[in-house]
C-alpha cells in the first residue's frame, strides 16, 4: 500500500474503534451487511472479491480482522480521487452516497467540510454519527504519520499554539 494509503487505513481504523458500537450499529442499521471492523459494505466487498474468483458460499464465510481491515482499506481506494479533500473522501466512505454530501454541501452553501469564509462546512450538515465517524478518523489522520504511527504530541504542540483554547496545560 501506498504511504498515503497506509496512513488513511490507520486512521480509518482507529477512529472507527474509539466510536461507540450501539451508535454505530443504530446508525447503519438499515444498510445491508457491514463488516464491524472497517464498516466497508459487504455488497462492495463481494462484488471486488468476486471479479477473479468463484462467489459461492462467500455470504457464510466469516472474515478475520485483518481482512476486514483490508476491505475497508479497498473501499476507501474506490471512494478516492485526485480531485476531493481527505475529508471529502472519508465523508463519501461513511455517508456512502454523493448525493448525501451534495445535499450537505447546499445547506452550508459550501463546497468544503470545513467552514470557511463565514459559512458553515457542509460536515455541519451529515447525519450526527457519521459526522462523528468522519471527525474522529480525521482527526486521527491529522495525528498520524505515513508508516500509520499515531503521534499524540501533535495534539500538545497544537494546543499550545492557539491561544486561549480552553484546554489545560499539563
Amino acid at each position: 500500500a501506498s504511504k498515503l494509503g497506509q496512513k488513511m487505513s490507520s486512521a480509518l481504523i482507529r477512529g472507527i474503534a474509539i466510536t461507540d458500537k450501539d451508535a454505530i450499529n443504530r446508525e447503519y442499521a438499515s444498510e445491508s451487511r457491514i463488516f464491524s471492523v472497517s464498516l466497508a459494505p459487504f455488497d462492495f466487498v463481494a462484488r471486488e472479491l468476486c471479479r477473479n474468483s468463484d462467489c459461492s458460499g462467500i455470504g457464510s464465510v466469516e472474515y478475520n480482522e485483518g481482512q476486514q481491515v483490508n476491505f475497508g482499506a479497498m473501499y476507501l481506494a474506490a471512494n478516492a480521487s485526485v480531485n476531493l479533500s481527505i475529508a471529502d473522501i472519508y465523508s463519501l466512505y461513511f455517508t456512502r452516497n454523493p448525493n448525501v454530501i451534495h445535499q450537505a454541501r447546499s445547506e452550508a452553501g459550501n463546497v468544503s467540510y470545513y467552514p470557511t469564509n463565514g459559512k458553515p462546512g457542509y460536515g455541519s450538515f451529515l447525519p450526527k454519527v457519521r459526522k462523528e465517524l468522519i471527525d474522529r478518523v480525521l482527526a486521527y489522520y491529522y495525528m498520524t504519520d505515513h508508516s500509520g504511527e499515531v503521534h499524540f504530541d501533535v495534539v500538545d504542540s497544537l494546543a499550545r499554539s492557539i491561544p486561549n483554547n480552553g484546554l489545560v496545560h499539563r
